[in-house]
């Protein structure tokens, strides 16, 4: 009744059928759809503001990208805690701090930090067994506490409690790239993006696969995949991504776009800072050897 979407399979009858990406896409979509009539229906969310539409408002407002909402956003997460003391919504306050970390949205980073490392923390103390908590531990190992062997076991274990969450391959895919297993890496990140499907997340996936296809020299793949994920007005990390392959290539006036799309955003934007800041958050550039120096030379 709310929802008629469909999908074709033609892989073999009744041979690991549950184990299908095609199943585990329709089930993405379907959740997505029923989350869309929660928060549409303006009469349910009156009467019914419960945890669960709090939750999910606070986390389409992260997947905005946009900073200026991010505080509305944890205190939705945190209300919907206090109405339902859940690990989940523990496990999204860590995703949002680990976007303002990387993205240099944190006013005062060794505090978020510390919040964040406490966050995840609590969050498998209340659901250890819950795919998307341990996903979100993992990160925190991975790009907080530089704890590459946790973050893998971690993200190993998110994916084997629920083989269809993207966000688990998606942090799979960081930690494998953690230790140094590039090519592993992108088959997770490949996974994650295709189980994501159109939901509203699909740019923070495209970008994740943009991210393992650059550091695995796939450079035409991660240009497709960056451009797509670039449609979100806010989103800073695919424009970047966007004017180094570009300048890489020659194409100065494709690049010099980029550069000047994001620095809109970033009004304090110079692209030496790709080439010359080692916290500047263009990790996955760094390891495919794209940034030698000169490389924005032609832009100037």
């Amino acid at each position: 009744r709310l929802w008629s979407g469909h999908q074709r399979d033609d892989g073999p009858p009744g041979v690991g059928f549950l184990d299908r990406d095609s199943l585990h896409r329709l089930v993405n979509a379907a959740v997505e759809s029923y989350a869309e009539v929660l928060l549409t229906d303006r009469d349910l969310a009156r009467d019914r503001l419960n945890a669960s539409i709090l939750g999910r408002i606070g986390v389409r407002q992260i997947f905005s990208m946009r900073p200026e909402v991010y505080a509305d956003a944890d205190d939705l997460l945190d209300r919907a805690f206090c109405l339902d003391p859940r690990g989940i919504y523990l496990a999204w306050r860590v995703l949002l701090r680990i976007v303002q970390l990387v993205e240099r949205h944190a006013v005062d980073a060794p505090k978020v930090a510390e919040e964040t490392i406490i966050l995840a923390r609590q969050a498998v103390e209340y659901e250890p067994l819950n795919s998307m908590v341990l996903a979100a531990a993992s990160n925190v190992a991975s790009l907080v506490e530089n704890n590459a062997p946790a973050a893998l076991e971690l993200a190993q274990r998110a994916v084997r409690l629920n083989l269809a969450n993207p966000f688990g391959w998606d942090c799979l895919s960081t930690a494998a790239l953690h230790v140094g297993k590039v090519e592993e890496a992108h088959v997770f990140a490949v996974k994650a993006q295709r189980l994501a499907g159109d939901t509203p997340f699909k740019h923070w996936y495209d970008m994740g696969r943009a991210l393992t296809a650059t550091v695995t020299g796939r450079f035409e793949e991660a240009m497709s995949l960056a451009g797509a994920a670039s449609v979100v007005p806010h989103f800073k990390p695919p424009l970047r991504y966007i004017a180094a392959l570009h300048a890489h290539f020659g194409r100065a006036d494709a690049a010099r776009d980029a550069v000047t799309r994001l620095a809109a955003l970033e009004p304090d934007f110079q692209p030496a800072m790709m080439e010359e800041d080692p916290a500047y958050p263009v990790a996955a550039l760094r390891r495919s050897e794209i940034l030698r120096r000169g490389l924005f030379g032609e832009l100037d």
